[in-house]
């Protein structure tokens, strides 16, 4: 009976872990794209750079998920294209920037690389925090068993 008691506190323990690993890493990627949108200076108007938002989705047992919002001309952004150009007025410019250097539109990646990047980091951080969890399980559970066989 103790050893589930410890078993549940060592679980709760692990809960609370990661769910403040988890908020701590949202805080962090958001101040991360933040960051790079800034670097890039893809900032038009502040209305992107204030829209990013992470939340975090917690119940009784803990995280849930992570979600990113921002409004989706950001997208636009970070892959480099977009502001309404027509199909039409890209076959006049074709022809006209063989002769004239124009200043073309390029990507800024202030979302794809940073934000799978942390994604990443966060998946390997986690992995192990449950791969230790259940090592630790295992190693309690021989040892109860050693010491309960006479």
């Amino acid at each position: 009976m103790d050893y589930n008691l410890s078993q549940e506190i060592r679980g709760m323990s692990l809960r609370q872990e990661v769910a403040e690993y988890v908020e701590q890493w949202a805080a962090r990627t958001e101040e991360l794209l933040q960051l790079k949108l800034s670097s890039w200076k893809a900032r038009h108007t502040d209305a992107l750079y204030q829209a990013v938002r992470m939340h975090v989705i917690k119940q009784a047992e803990g995280v849930i998920g992570v979600s990113l919002h921002f409004p989706i001309y950001g997208r636009f952004v970070d892959m480099g294209v977009g502001r309404g150009r027509s199909q039409a007025r890209l076959t006049q410019e074709k022809y006209r920037t063989r002769f004239q250097k124009k200043k073309e539109r390029h990507p800024r990646p202030w979302y794809s690389r940073t934000y799978f990047a942390r994604v990443r980091q966060l998946n390997e951080v986690l992995s192990l925090k449950l791969i230790e969890e259940a090592i630790v399980s295992i190693v309690h559970e021989q040892q109860e068993i050693i010491i309960s066989t006479p």
